[in-house]
């Protein structure tokens, strides 16, 4: 049994960043999908080896990884898995752990009780957790998800050309080893710093992480004030680095933490910070970002744009984007946005006096710096709707009152059976009812939201083609009169919940009293709640 620390990395952080380029075939991962445990475990070399298996033959060419069966809904089997080389597996030097602790404490069922794969410097979706099943076989896994999920596929190819043409079953272009990254987390999102007057101070913090994978380690951070054109090294945090000396490697599984403080001079004018890392391959950190139909492996330079505050005494800063439908960041349609009421004073410097460091590196002389992109220029082709309001869609009926004066939230409501499916996105209309029988989720996933507003649930899993799409169904805008600016959640009281006997009602949101928290560890809770009449029905 072994213990040592790794980072694990979903290889869609910082994704959203590419939604916003161009809407991919994955969620909105912000720059925080990246965490540290220390892991316990097995080696699987030595379980293979008690077996028996000592050396890579035909026979005995891959792993098997598999999850639960029925654990998803895709493929023939639905369970979750994927496959490494042999000779992977076989290397003690990589790692490779059948892990059943995190921190000192059994796995958590979230984590995945009782037993998980671990392959360190790897990314996220290559792990297996509920490991159900572990087979040596002469050809790698043909589970659906080894090939339809983490693959960076070239620009130019969708989820239509590549099913088409074959691209989720090329090898190449599957990804397993974490490529280098940083990120910045002080100053904050919407946070301010001011320059001027009792709270200024003479520098402020300025920080964040860096990782790499396949047992590389971060030699370097770099950060720029002036557009990426020239760059000054950073404070950098290695504490992995003891570890990997007591276990008598080279191989680093773990993230940096990398630091400075620059002089609050320096930010009055100043138009963005970014970050860039180095590794012990002297890899560097691409200017520009590069799409791919996953959105994965997004490791363009990060950018916090600055702002000077509107009465001069200060900046703020502003984080490309912001995690899953959050709002705010340079890169969304909410760019330049500052939020008085929730901003927090960024980091003053620890010491007070900026360091006195040669400049690393510069871009050549004039002109702007490679990847200096502005929000205009970013947020284009984002799979945000065109807003067409003189027609209704081609595949429904409108009327010319809706068209001129918008759709009152009222006549949304009552459409919302598999009759008449109406729904708001964006603050606009759809009668999504002649697509229920060819959506590809089904028509219950419509009809989750029909008759109300659907914006979060559709921004967060559908491609511009879907978004394309929408425009054949549209009905009009929605009719703005103050009463009906925004959907209202309904509530009913107990007396009309005990006049109609069940309590569940579809589209309406009710209270249940809690009864009891069972806290079963300290990430795990159990709530049980009760209905509002001990006579009352659920109404399923």
């Amino acid at each position: 049994v072994v213990s040592f620390p790794v980072t694990f990395i979903c290889a869609g952080n910082r994704r959203k960043e590419q939604n916003m380029t161009k809407k991919t075939i994955g969620f909105n991962w912000g720059a925080g999908g990246v965490a540290n445990s220390v892991w316990t475990g097995v080696r699987l070399c030595d379980v293979l080896k008690t077996l028996g298996i000592s050396k890579v033959s035909k026979q005995e060419r891959y792993v098997h990884f598999a999850g639960p069966l029925g654990e998803l809904p895709a493929g023939e089997t639905g369970e979750y898995g994927t496959s490494i080389d042999m000779g992977w597996a076989l290397d003690q030097e990589r790692d490779v752990l059948l892990a059943f602790k995190q921190n000192g404490e059994w796995l958590t069922p979230d984590h995945g009780f009782p037993l998980r794969t671990l392959l360190p410097g790897v990314i996220g979706g290559r792990m297996v957790k509920w490991l159900s099943t572990i087979k040596v076989m002469p050809e790698p896994s043909k589970n659906h998800y080894h090939f339809f999920d983490n693959r960076v596929l070239p620009p130019h190819v969708d989820a239509d050309l590549a099913t088409k043409e074959g691209w989720w079953y090329k090898p190449e272009y599957m990804i397993n080893h974490i490529n280098l990254n940083s990120a910045m987390f002080e100053p904050a999102h919407n946070s301010h710093f001011k320059l001027a007057g009792e709270k200024a101070h003479p520098t402020m913090r300025v920080s964040g992480y860096a990782y790499v994978g396949g047992g590389l380690k971060v030699i370097r951070a770099e950060i720029s004030l002036d557009g990426g054109h020239s760059w000054e090294i950073a404070d950098l945090s290695r504490p992995e680095d003891e570890i990997s000396e007591a276990r008598g490697t080279d191989k680093h599984w773990c993230w940096a933490w990398w630091e400075t403080e620059v002089d609050a001079a320096r930010l009055k004018g100043c138009k963005e910070i970014c970050v860039r890392a180095v590794d012990s391959n002297q890899n560097l950190q691409p200017a520009l970002l590069t799409w791919n139909v996953m959105g994965m492996m997004n490791n363009c330079l990060f950018r916090v744009k600055v702002h000077e505050l509107e009465d001069g005494s200060g900046v703020w800063f502003e984080h490309p984007t912001q995690p899953a439908n959050e709002i705010g960041g340079w890169m969304t349609e909410d760019a330049g946005r500052y939020v008085r009421e929730t901003s927090v004073e960024a980091a003053p410097g620890k010491t007070g006096t900026a360091p006195n460091r040669p400049v690393a590196a510069v871009w050549g002389s004039g002109g702007s710096a490679p990847g200096a992109a502005t929000a205009q220029t970013t947020a284009q082709g984002s799979g945000q709707i065109a807003l067409q309001t003189s027609a209704a869609g081609k595949l429904v009926k409108s009327t010319e009152d809706y068209l001129k004066n918008g759709v009152p939230m009222s006549d949304v409501k009552k459409n919302n059976s598999d009759e008449s499916a109406w729904v708001v996105i964006k603050d606009r209309v759809y009668d999504c009812t002649p697509y229920l029988d060819d959506h590809p989720g089904g028509s219950s996933s419509i009809m989750l939201v029909a008759g109300q507003n659907g914006t979060e649930d559709f921004e967060a899993v559908h491609s511009k083609k879907a978004w394309d799409m929408l425009e054949d169904y549209f009905v009009g805008a929605l009719r703005k009169d103050g009463s009906e600016a925004k959907e209202e959640e309904e509530v009913e009281d107990e007396d009309e919940l005990g006049a109609t006997g069940g309590f569940l009602k579809p589209h309406k949101m009710q209270r249940l009293p809690l009864v009891e928290k069972i806290i079963v560890n300290h990430d795990v809770r159990v709530f049980r709640f009760g209905l509002p009449k001990p006579d009352m029905k659920l109404g399923l």
